[in-house]
């Protein structure tokens, strides 16, 4: 069963990048030519970049959704900004 980040990825990416899979589709093959593989090393060469394409596609997928749900959050400022603020506040005072 598919996760959340897997499902999105397959909704939202992969379909957008059919292009961008041809133009590397193409080079992949260039390669296997220039490198006169065999058909059998052939298919192990578009294996392994296509498990790598799909992981990397899926982790960044993710570290931008966790991105940017995280700044979809409600601003919470930390507690220094009211010291700080606090400190700005006494500036226009005259020294004791």
């Amino acid at each position: 069963m598919e996760n959340i980040y897997e499902q999105l990825y397959r909704i939202f990416v992969e379909t957008q990048s059919l292009t961008v899979r041809t133009e590397q589709d193409e080079i992949i093959e260039d390669l296997a030519a220039v490198l006169s593989l065999t058909p059998e090393k052939r298919i192990i060469l578009i294996d392994l970049i296509t498990h790598i394409r799909i992981h990397w596609g899926l982790e960044s997928f993710a570290t931008g959704l966790r991105l940017g749900l995280e700044l979809a959050v409600p601003y919470d400022p930390p507690s220094e900004y009211r010291i700080l603020r606090e400190f700005l506040s006494k500036l226009n005072q005259p020294v004791a």
